[in-house]
């Protein structure tokens, strides 16, 4: 699989780390800027139609929570969590 479809099969974004330790080189990874990837914050390479949830919480070093996979597959939530700012 080359760079940009695993970069899609993640969401649109990752972490250069991530995509180094699935084995790509480092210039496979600069690549993605030919295919159209943009880097919102050093070190994180995203495609333009990227998700939008998965984007910041890379960018903030957060994680996405099974409570906000939760909200994003329409399934009940006892207490909704409070956004974080």
């Amino acid at each position: 699989m080359d760079p940009l479809d695993f970069l899609k099969s993640l969401g649109g974004v990752a972490r250069v780390g991530t995509l180094r330790r699935e084995g790509y080189s480092e210039r496979a990874v600069r690549s993605l800027a030919a295919a159209g990837a943009v880097q919102p914050r050093r070190g994180v390479w995203a495609l333009p139609g990227a998700d939008a949830e998965f984007l910041q919480a890379i960018v903030d070093d957060s994680l996405v929570t099974c409570a906000s996979s939760a909200s994003r597959y329409g399934l009940w939530l006892k207490d909704k969590p409070a956004a974080s700012t």
